[in-house]
């Protein structure tokens, strides 16, 4: 997180600055469903509500490839191929997107996929009672264009408190939504074991009404690319849907109230554009036209509450120092990781602190002036700053360092601002922005 871990050491004189600010989305882990199936409605369009009166069965299950038509189609799972807008990340699920005809495909314009009846080398075998499926009969997309976005969805409805239990494999990466809430994702477009398996499970609690389980797939390089799925929806008592599950977390991404940042997550961020890092003393100024940071997130529960995170990295250059014949040789940030605090209370209030009162946040600057060289530390208890989601920022302004060793040259405090962002999260495709609900 913003942790400008400052022990500013400057060698005569120091000034520095950073300013961190975060935006974090969350989004809602459910909708509603509960247990009653629309029996195989034929070709659904993407996003579609199916309207056939529903049986109503204590569980039901839904798998990809189950059934195949004359043209070797699945007619139970609806497909969307390019679809515009595309999807900005593996973690957006677009509304009602208009979709591309399929290249050289002998079903064009198809809303369905083809069932794959050989899977392509490399992809794990199907789940149980499940087949791949794709915009091709062989699963080979080099006629597509990759890289390239594919929207697949399952729609059903159900009556009364559900449980939704599934798991998933795509060629090369898939994000699974209820009712447009992301439920699960996986978090890296490069790796074998999003088609090669363990397969991501995603899971949710609803209440009832029309559900659509929609599966957003990313392929980012040939030669192919597919969806494998299943899942079973089951009754639950009444009670188990008090209150349902929805909502928000602290730190969410893409929007404020979207889909929740995920513990473990990496974040991000640079000086926010046009500003800079400033240290400024009773006799000059130090400023920082580059910096940046790096956190991972440790908690992020829901609101009213406070996210934590441990920032990793932090790094300043191209400084100088108001005094003419001064360089800056050297900023090092040291004590690291530190401890970041975002809060959701009034202010949105962010707090950057070492992990022990003998490692505070410090920072050492050394400067060079005619020939010599000059190294001067500073520390301060706690760096205070603030969030704001108007360009997912992190500021800190004013923040008093006071200096722990150095040359009789280095004034004795140096105040810092400094302003960061916006702040991603480096862990999704896309890197999208954080926001604070």
């Amino acid at each position: 997180m913003p942790g400008s871990g400052l022990h500013v050491s400057f060698t005569e004189w120091s000034s520095k600055k950073g300013q961190r600010r975060y935006r974090w989305l969350l989004a809602a882990c459910a909708a509603a469903l509960a247990l009653s199936v629309i029996p195989g409605a034929g070709a659904v369009a993407a996003y579609a509500q199916v309207a056939p009166t529903p049986r109503t069965t204590a569980s039901l299950t839904r798998a990809s490839g189950t059934t195949t038509t004359k043209r070797g189609l699945d007619p139970d799972t609806s497909f969307c191929f390019g679809p515009k807008p595309a999807p900005t990340s593996i973690t957006n699920d677009p509304v009602k997107p208009k979709c591309t005809p399929l290249p050289k495909s002998t079903v064009p314009n198809t809303t369905n996929p083809f069932v794959i009846a050989t899977p392509y080398p490399g992809w794990a075998a199907p789940l149980a009672g499940s087949k791949w499926v794709g915009p091709q009969p062989n699963g080979r997309d080099n006629n597509e264009g990759a890289p390239k976005w594919y929207v697949y969805d399952a729609s059903f409805t159900s009556k009364g408190c559900s449980q939704l239990n599934g798991a998933a494999l795509a060629d090369n990466q898939v994000g699974v939504f209820l009712n447009g809430q992301l439920l699960a994702h996986q978090t890296s477009s490069s790796a074998t074991s999003n088609f090669a398996g363990p397969p991501l499970s995603f899971t949710a609690i609803f209440s009832g009404g029309s559900a659509v389980v929609d599966f957003v797939v990313y392929d980012s390089s040939g030669p192919a690319t597919g969806l494998d799925y299943s899942f079973t929806v089951t009754s639950l008592p009444a009670a188990d849907c008090q209150p349902v599950i929805t909502g928000r977390n602290v730190l969410t991404i893409g929007k404020a109230g979207g889909t929740a940042v995920k513990t473990g997550a990496v974040l991000k961020s640079s000086l926010a554009k046009g500003t800079s890092a400033v240290f400024s003393t009773d006799l000059f100024n130090l400023t920082c036209k580059s910096a940046s940071f790096t956190a991972r997130v440790t908690k992020n529960p829901r609101p009213k509450g406070t996210a934590t995170e441990s920032q990793t990295a932090q790094a300043f250059s191209k400084c100088s120092v108001s005094l003419t014949g001064v360089t800056v040789k050297s900023i090092t940030v040291s004590n690291l990781p530190y401890n970041v605090s975002v809060s959701d209370s009034k202010g949105d209030p962010v707090s950057v602190t070492g992990t022990k009162k003998t490692k505070p946040v410090s920072t050492t600057v050394t400067v060079s002036d005619a020939g010599s060289s000059f190294a001067c530390s500073y520390k301060i208890a706690a760096l205070k700053g603030t969030a704001s989601n108007k360009g997912n920022l992190i500021t800190f302004t004013k923040q008093v360092f006071t200096m722990t060793s150095g040359s009789s040259l280095c004034p004795s405090t140096a105040t810092f601002t400094g302003e960061f962002g916006p702040v991603t999260d480096a862990s999704v495709l896309g890197s999208p922005a954080v926001f604070v609900n």
